[in-house]
């Protein structure tokens, strides 16, 4: 994603857990509204200050990621 994507994002509202939640919303078969919802209540992080929001978002995003399937 452009930097200047992101800062157009973060003008209108979107923090950092729910832009990168809601930049892998299509690979997850989500809408982007459903992850900005998923990630909205970590845009200060987890809450303790220690963990950036956008690493939740990637937490997130890992955590609804389907498991391959071993063969």
């Amino acid at each position: 994603m452009e930097k200047e994507r992101i800062a157009e994002l973060f003008m209108k509202g979107i923090d950092c857990s729910q832009v990168v939640a809601g930049a892998f919303a299509e690979e997850l078969g989500i809408t982007q509204e459903e992850a900005y919802k998923m990630a909205a209540g970590f845009g200060g992080g987890m809450g303790i200050g220690e963990t950036c929001g956008a690493v939740v978002g990637a937490m997130i995003v890992l955590g609804m990621k389907p498991a391959k399937k071993s063969q």
